[in-house]
C-alpha cells in the first residue's frame, strides 16, 4: 500500500446525536469525535472466534463497545489511567483516496489525555504483526497519526 497523503484521506464519525459527519484527516478533531457514537458496532454470532460486548466507562460515564477480550484488556488500562478524559472505540473510518488501493480502516480506541494529546490505538495480538497487511496497515495509520501529532 502507498503512502496516501494527509489531505487524500477522508474520516467518517459519528456525533453524539448519531448523524453521520465526514471531514478530512486534516480538519478532524479528536474532541468532538470522542464525544460521538461508534462508526460501527462489532458483530455478534455464534461460533465467532472473538467476543464482542460492552464496557461500562467511568472515565466517560456511558457504554462503550468492543469487538474482542483483548480490546476489552485495553479499554480497562485506559478507563483506570488519570491521563486519559475521553475514551471512544470504533471512533471513525479512515479511507484513503487516489490511484490505485483505497486504503480504508477503523482503528479500535481514540483517547484524549488530560493535556489535549490524542492517542490512537489498534490492538491486534502479536502473531498477527507478521501479517503483512497487518503491517501495511498499522504503517499507513502511525505516518497518519505522526502528521497530525496523534501518538
Amino acid at each position: 500500500m502507498g503512502r496516501v497523503g494527509v489531505r487524500e484521506v477522508s474520516l467518517r464519525y459519528c456525533n453524539v446525536a448519531g448523524d453521520e459527519v465526514t471531514t478530512t484527516w486534516r480538519e478532524a478533531r479528536a474532541e468532538l469525535i470522542v464525544e460521538g457514537l461508534p462508526v460501527r458496532i462489532p458483530p455478534s454470532y455464534r461460533g465467532q472466534g472473538n467476543y464482542p460486548g460492552l464496557f461500562w466507562s467511568a472515565t466517560n460515564r456511558r457504554t462503550l463497545v468492543y469487538e474482542s477480550l483483548l480490546e476489552l484488556d485495553r479499554l480497562w488500562l485506559a478507563d483506570f489511567d488519570p491521563t486519559v478524559v475521553g475514551i471512544a472505540t470504533q471512533p471513525f473510518q479512515i479511507t484513503g483516496s487516489g490511484t490505485g488501493a483505497q486504503p480504508s480502516h477503523v482503528p479500535d480506541v481514540l483517547l484524549v489525555h488530560v493535556d489535549r494529546t490524542v492517542t490512537l490505538v489498534d490492538v491486534k495480538p502479536a502473531e498477527f504483526l507478521d501479517k503483512p497487511a497487518v503491517r501495511s496497515q498499522f504503517d499507513w495509520t502511525r505516518g497518519l497519526c505522526r502528521e497530525k501529532g496523534w501518538g
